[in-house]
């Protein structure tokens, strides 16, 4: 399996200064509940090709939205502490949740028509993206009033997420991939009295053993600049430059939940394998995490939501409907993937191309780290898939 996971690895990135239809560089670990099952990686984390450092296991980078997982972890441990509970009213704890509107779209003269909301909002609702805080850049009229009234959203601080609803939580078949997991960092840290990333270095990362992820610049040592994977953007000619991040590390206000993480591969596996092993978690909790959190009407906007925004290349291609549906967590496929991943499994990505999943019922979970956008590259939705397929047929297919 190993020869072959390399191979794939090799021939999808860049082993020259040439990237057509090529990565600068990837790393890929599969893990089960005690072992490191594979790890490599292959190309630089920079260009030229024969300057640049290679890109490892431990090279650092940004996994923005690879974050939610260990931010959901890290209030279902607040709820396993009785400290909170999923569908507790969370709006006498966060003063901005009392006064939140949502908003209904804009009349003639072009001004938003909000209403107030008179629903609860819960740790549920905002684990699942079904509180109605959505990301303007999906959601036009968030995005129109983004413009009208020069909010940034983008700012990664409490007042950027500070946005009307695009539908009352929980409700009106809502599903909305949005901040809702900012938010609920932001639920912790009035909890904990911790910032987030003081809670996930005592509670996930000493646990683990994890020394490098970090929110912070200011923790970004010497060492690990030297390991700093730079993002690449492809081209119309299916080419990559290197650039910088859209929201460099330095200007984030808050630690984001939501996408503001910096890690390796290396690392990122030790928290897979701890999910699969429970050591972070236990049992009930976990089990609720990966159960289908949303009805029907809510599934029936989250499938469209995913194809028409391309959330998710894993179950493109598959003839079969897999029901997807939405964990505490990440999305679940109901189904087996033929040949892949059983029905029940957990995943997300990240607008950088990052991708886990999470296959309790075949006991494996896998992670691939690469720095490419935009987000839903071709070149890195054929080499998850296909190493996914490996690991199924030559691993699982013999356990």
């Amino acid at each position: 399996m190993a020869d072959k996971l390399n191979s794939i690895l090799q021939s999808h990135v860049a082993q020259e200064d040439n990237t057509t239809d090529k990565l600068l560089g990837a790393s890929f670990i599969l893990v089960n509940k005690n072992n490191t099952l594979f790890a490599g990686s292959s190309g630089r984390i920079n260009q030229p090709y024969a300057a640049s450092a290679p890109f490892t296991t431990t090279s650092f980078a940004w996994v923005a939205s690879l974050t939610k997982l260990l931010t959901s972890i890290s209030l279902l441990q607040l709820v396993e502490r009785n400290l909170l509970t999923l569908d507790g009213d969370l709006r006498p704890l966060i003063p901005e949740f009392n006064t939140v509107q949502i908003l209904r779209g804009f009349n003639d003269s072009n001004s938003p028509i909000l209403e107030p909301n008179t629903s609860p909002l819960t740790l549920r609702h905002l684990l699942t993206h079904t509180s109605g805080y959505g990301y303007d850049m999906m959601h036009p009229n968030l995005t129109l009033w983004c413009r009208s009234t020069g909010h940034n959203q983008h700012a990664m601080s409490r007042a950027g997420w500070d946005t009307p609803l695009v539908f009352s939580p929980g409700r009106e078949a809502g599903w909305a991939y949005g901040t809702g997991i900012d938010w609920a960092g932001i639920v912790l840290e009035e909890i904990t009295g911790q910032t987030l990333g003081e809670y996930f270095r005592e509670h996930l990362f000493k646990p683990l053993g994890i020394k490098d992820s970090t929110f912070k610049s200011k923790e970004i040592t010497q060492e690990l600049e030297k390991r700093k994977v730079k993002l690449s953007f492809r081209t119309e000619e299916k080419e990559l430059e290197v650039g910088d991040v859209p929201i460099p590390v330095e200007a984030f206000e808050k630690e984001s939940g939501g996408a503001g993480l910096w890690t390796t591969a290396e690392e990122y596996s030790r928290v897979l394998k701890a999910v699969l092993n429970g050591e972070i978690l236990g049992k009930e909790l976990m089990d609720e995490m990966f159960k289908r959190q949303l009805n029907e009407e809510q599934q029936v906007t989250l499938k469209k939501t995913l194809a028409e925004n391309g959330m998710a290349p894993d179950y493109e291609g598959v003839e079969e409907d897999v029901e997807e549906n939405f964990g505490l967590a990440g999305a679940l496929n109901l189904k087996d993937l033929p040949g892949r991943r059983k029905g029940g499994s957990l995943m997300w990505s990240g607008m950088c191309n990052s991708h886990w999943w999470i296959d309790r019922e075949s006991g494996i979970a896998g992670v691939l780290v690469v720095a490419v956008m935009p987000f839903g590259d071709s070149v890195v939705n054929k080499l998850y898939r296909e190493l996914e397929s490996v690991v199924y047929d030559e691993f699982v297919s013999i356990c």
